[in-house]
């Protein structure tokens, strides 16, 4: 595995103030046996120019106008012609030089998704977020995205589900693992991942409701009781955020550790 082809692909839109991060965490890789696709909706705001800045670096790139990120991460395997890929999207970046590099020598070339950590990044701080085990996936979304290498191979015939706005991830590591594919953890940090502060209530519901369309349960009262539940947990929480003076939080919050 040590000399492995590894096809990065990276989506954008109308990124022109995260893309040029993103471009040189992959450049300044230290493993140089790479191929790498950038995949732009027809960016009007400058992203086009900062790519062309960094042509003669990449492998293959386009910009024209798709039916959102998933539909652009389809464009680019079908152009990935390594034996792994990843998906490191505009705005996230790769955790270290030397990621790719410890990859490429952790002696998993025998599965075939392998996933790590991430380096999950708030306005507020930073925390590593290490993936869930693997038998948790029929519930959720255990590792990101951006923290896997799959096998290219098996996205052939299986690709991200477009009519999915939030979810399709999901779906297509969940049809991979139902297929019986061979998964493996490894202890490598991969990417840095820029990460809302919390989920509002709208994108909670959003997020919850495609969940369980790909689980197969959306119709299940209790699941969409549940869904709304927490919806309106998170209508109340930005509620406080927004209207309760900062010193007050931090009381109330003091008070709750001190219980």
């Amino acid at each position: 595995m040590v000399n492995v082809k590894i096809s990065i692909i990276t989506v954008v839109f109308n990124g022109s103030k995260d893309i040029e991060k993103t471009i040189l965490s992959i450049l300044n890789q230290t493993y140089h046996n790479l191929e790498f696709i950038v995949i732009d909706g027809g960016s009007t705001d400058g992203t086009q120019e900062i790519i062309k800045k960094y042509d003669n670096h990449i492998d293959f790139w386009v910009s024209e106008p798709d039916r959102g990120i998933y539909d652009a991460m389809n464009k680019g395997i079908q152009k990935a012609t390594g034996e792994w890929v990843n998906f490191m999207n505009s705005g996230d970046s790769f955790y270290s030089k030397e990621v790719l590099s410890k990859f490429v020598v952790s002696n998993l070339s025998d599965y075939d998704v392998v996933y790590g950590s991430i380096n999950c990044i708030t306005n507020s701080n930073s925390f590593v977020l290490k993936p869930k085990s693997i038998d948790r996936i029929s519930n959720s979304m255990v590792f990101c995205h951006q923290a896997a290498f799959v096998k290219v191979k098996h996205l052939e015939n299986i690709k991200f589900d477009i009519s999915l706005k939030i979810a399709a991830d999901y779906k297509l590591f969940l049809t991979l693992f139902r297929k019986q594919l061979k998964f493996a953890e490894t202890d490598i940090i991969i990417a840095n991942y820029e990460a809302e502060d919390g989920l509002s209530s709208t994108s909670f519901y959003k997020m919850a409701r495609e969940y369980a369309l790909v689980k197969g349960n959306w119709n299940s009262v209790s699941v969409r009781a549940y869904v709304l539940l927490k919806s309106s947990i998170y209508i109340l929480i930005n509620f406080i955020r927004n209207v309760m003076p900062l010193n007050f939080r931090k009381f109330v919050r003091k008070e709750i550790i001190k219980k």
